[in-house]
């Protein structure tokens, strides 16, 4: 069934189901690979935001979907416009998030995790010193007992081992060290696979 189909353009739910329908495409992609439906899902959510004034206060929302998977399909076929645009969707998606939005540690994780691909592609430093910028707040979000805590403190020990590298400097090290043992001194295991 097409999204238009759903609730036809007018309907004060049209806009509702075609964000809903572009979910569902992703989280099908998720479980069988299949890219049709990640490229599908990406259309059917710009579709979705050309819909979303500026104050749709579902704006935000359609704008992370989109950078998610924009971000994914990065992953999967390098396509660096789609970084990119991951990267501009993800900034205009927390500038409408309050300090308090539920949603706001998520977004400065995933803003976070594509600034740290675009500086493994160009190795601009400015991209990994804003990552590890937005990663500190992320994990302020993300405290104790919340379930995205690890991915957080791993993607930040990564990004603090990168600058290490750079610059050499141990403090850099050893914050990446105490972030990499936390998981283990606390009991809590965690993917240590990142996507570069």
């Amino acid at each position: 069934m097409k999204a238009g189909e759903l609730y036809p353009q007018g309907h004060s739910d049209h806009v509702a189901s075609l964000h809903n329908l572009a979910c569902d495409l992703r989280r099908r992609y998720a479980k069988t690979g299949v890219i049709t439906d990640l490229e599908e899902s990406i259309e059917v959510q710009r579709a979705a935001l050309e819909l979303r004034s500026p104050g749709d206060h579902d704006r935000s929302s359609t704008l992370r979907e989109l950078t998610r998977c924009l971000s994914t399909r990065y992953d999967e076929l390098g396509i660096v416009a789609d970084l990119e645009e991951a990267i501009e969707f993800g900034r205009a998606a927390l500038k409408l998030l309050t300090q308090q939005h539920p949603s706001r540690g998520e977004s400065l994780h995933h803003l976070a995790c594509n600034l740290r691909k675009r500086f493994v592609k160009r190795a601009a430093m400015r991209d990994l010193e804003e990552a590890i910028e937005l990663l500190h707040p992320a994990l302020e979000l993300r405290p104790v007992g919340h379930p995205d805590r690890s991915s957080s403190l791993h993607e930040l020990a990564f990004c603090l081992s990168h600058r290490h590298d750079k610059y050499r400097v141990a403090d850099d090290l050893e914050e990446a060290v105490t972030l990499g043992l936390w998981p283990v001194t606390f009991g809590r295991s965690f993917s240590t696979s990142v996507k570069l």
